[in-house]
């Protein structure tokens, strides 16, 4: 969407020379057509003189991008939340996880040191008994 302001500062043919001047620049920029160029003057409306010129139509083009933009916008977000929880769940479940193996491991760890304790004190004993 492209506006072009302080149309109320030239006659009807320097405008549409200005517009038409616009336009290329645009496309060439873009490399694509640029449809439609609003005519607008902020002053006209400020001081709530002149015809409006494409003011209506640009304020009728704006809504019609919010009506359809609006959805998507939800939409967006809310897929934006739902990734955005998901991952801090995610997150949460891993590190609950590792909390609940972590006394498992320290278990595991106790458990084959006193099986080796075990082991020494048997292999102690048996040497004792033997002499």
């Amino acid at each position: 969407m492209f506006v072009l302001n302080k149309a109320d500062r030239v006659n009807p043919d320097e405008l549409a020379t200005a517009t038409a001047f616009a336009r290329r620049v645009l496309e060439k920029r873009l490399n694509r057509p640029v449809p439609v160029i609003f005519e607008t003057s902020a002053t006209e409306q400020i001081e709530n003189r002149g015809s409006g010129r494409d003011l209506s139509k640009l304020v009728a083009a704006l809504q019609a991008l919010v009506d359809g933009s609006g959805p998507n916008l939800v939409r967006e977000a809310a897929q934006r939340a739902l990734a955005r929880n998901a991952e801090q769940l995610l997150r949460i479940i891993a590190e609950e996880r590792q909390a609940l193996r972590r006394p498992v491991q320290d278990v595991d760890t106790a458990l084959a040191h006193l099986d080796m304790l075990e082991a020494e004190i048997a292999s102690s004993l048996s040497t004792a008994l033997a002499d």
